[in-house]
């Protein structure tokens, strides 16, 4: 299969997952009917893009089945128009693939309730993101500030723990010092009590 490119400009601003996020999508050549398994490389409100090898690519203008579920939500069953097939640039990663193809997909006919899912999810993710993204220039942008040392801080904990291993060892030695008095009781309670002699009664 020959690689085209269709006349087509994205309407929407698509999510691109990282490298490490596993999004399937299972789709089903109306030509082939066979169904295949990809992985989403970005999606929008109106469309998305998987990657795929060019033998098991759909043709541009060809309408597939697709079955997908958008960062976690429910499931959502579609049919979508391949509007581009794309072939890695020379600085991609997935030119180390030359095989490889990123199929775009508009959704054909879909239908409101999957387009309310879909708009929330990405809200949701749109959000987060800018969320960190905020985090990480405030990282950068705020100056450090002095922080006292951890001894410093702990200095309580570090004097209280001393006395206890301090007081430990002394208990120890004391200990073994006068084993002997505690281990052997001071005889001199019981001097002269077995002496004693209990004369026998007298009849």
């Amino acid at each position: 299969m020959g690689v085209r490119q269709g006349k087509w400009k994205r309407k929407a601003t698509r999510y691109q997952f990282g490298q490490n996020e596993n999004h399937p999508v299972r789709f089903k050549s109306r030509k082939t009917h066979r169904i295949l398994t990809s992985k989403i490389f970005d999606i929008s409100v109106s469309g998305l893009s998987f990657i795929t090898t060019t033998r098991l690519a759909p043709h541009v203008g060809e309408l597939i089945n697709m079955e997908f579920a958008p960062m976690g939500a429910m499931q959502i069953a579609c049919v979508g128009l391949v509007v581009r097939i794309e072939i890695p640039s020379e600085e991609s990663e997935w030119s180390r693939f030359p095989e490889m193809v990123k199929v775009g997909i508009s959704f054909h006919d879909l239908p409101r309730r999957y387009g309310e899912i879909l708009a929330k999810s990405l809200d949701y993710v749109f959000q987060a993101q800018t969320v960190r993204k905020k985090e990480r220039s405030l990282r950068v942008a705020a100056p450090r500030k002095w922080q006292k040392p951890w001894i410093l801080d702990n200095a309580l904990n570090i004097l209280f723990s001393v006395l206890l291993i301090v007081g430990t060892v002394y208990g120890i030695y004391y200990i073994s010092e006068n084993v002997d008095t505690f281990s052997q009781p001071d005889a001199r309670w019981a001097q002269g009590f077995f002496q004693k002699i209990i004369p026998p009664n007298k009849r």
